[in-house]
């Protein structure tokens, strides 16, 4: 289990690897709202 912003994620190991230091947002647009997560890791994955 991960927790970001006092919200818990259930995660297996790889994924919690790339989830630690997350910044969790949300947000709402003209196409929709939702949650959005930045990750500290990004562009460093082939994903």
């Amino acid at each position: 289990m991960v927790e970001i912003d006092g919200l818990k994620f259930v995660a297996d190991r790889e994924a919690a690897r790339y989830l630690s230091g997350a910044v969790i947002d949300y947000g709402r647009s003209w196409f929709g709202s939702g949650f959005t997560i930045r990750g500290t890791h990004e562009g460093s994955c082939s994903c």
